[in-house]
């Protein structure tokens, strides 16, 4: 089983879509399930997804990147994608999805979509980081891109993505 924990900062609530948090969690384990990450009868692997705001996100950006400012989405892995699938009989935590719900909502007005639709593109973007994808060039990022979307795509019908109209 995979199992997503969702956690948001004291703070943050007015900036996360009451309907985020499971939609997060689908788009989690979609992917996981793409990548063919589905642990024995008994085992688990965790998941944790934390919505912070702009002052712990950017800590977290300067303490392990080095970069002193606010990002989107940061993941933290804590297992091999070997190791994801095969998970001990013990819950096993995969790794750590941090979000920051104020710069999403930035990024939705830029890209022309729902503050809803941009959290579970984050998540989805997050996941793959966990599960070994990487993105050092722009090819890379656009078929991290592409997954997700295709994800998404499963998930929710284009109606729902909130797209603006120009």
């Amino acid at each position: 089983m995979i199992r997503i924990s969702v956690e948001v900062e004291t703070g943050v609530e007015d900036d996360v879509p009451l309907i985020a948090p499971p939609l997060m969690r689908r788009t989690v384990r979609a992917l996981f399930q793409r990548a063919e990450v589905v642990p024995p009868k008994g085992a688990s692997v965790l998941v944790d997804l934390s919505l912070v705001g702009e002052e712990s996100m950017r800590g977290l950006n300067r303490d392990h990147r080095g970069v002193d400012e606010v990002t989107d989405v940061l993941a933290f892995p804590l297992m091999s994608p070997d190791e994801l699938k095969t998970p001990s009989e013990n819950a096993e935590l995969a790794g750590d999805i941090v979000i920051c719900p104020s710069y999403a909502a930035r990024n939705a007005d830029a890209y022309g979509h729902s503050s809803l639709f941009e959290l579970a593109f984050l998540s989805g973007h997050g996941t793959l980081h966990l599960l070994g994808w990487d993105h050092q060039d722009e090819d890379a990022l656009e078929e991290m891109n592409r997954q997700t979307f295709s994800a998404l795509g499963v998930l929710l019908p284009p109606n729902a993505w909130g797209l603006k109209q120009s």
